[in-house]
């Protein structure tokens, strides 16, 4: 048990190590009490980019279409990405 835990920790912190090479200004203006995992967010756009479901998701109509709904005056793409990263955190 001890042998999985720690193969599961390296591969996190490698996985953790490699995102931040990827992250963006736009996690840096985010909101702290309505992002709470925004520590995460790069290792999970960096994950979503692996497994290249990024254009996937980003693609949902569904989801897109809700999202816009919500953010009625400042809606852009970011938006429907930010969601993404949330739920993948």
């Amino acid at each position: 048990m001890l042998y999985v835990s720690t193969i599961i920790l390296i591969l996190l912190i490698c996985l953790y190590i490699g995102s931040l090479r990827h992250s963006d200004d736009m996690f840096s203006s985010l909101e702290r009490k309505q992002h709470k995992l925004y520590v995460l967010y790069p290792m999970a756009k960096y994950v979503l980019r692996i497994l290249r479901l990024d254009r996937w998701l980003l693609n949902k109509a569904d989801i897109s279409r809700k999202i816009r709904a919500l953010y009625i005056s400042d809606y852009n793409d970011s938006q429907t990405k930010l969601y993404w990263y949330k739920k993948t955190s």
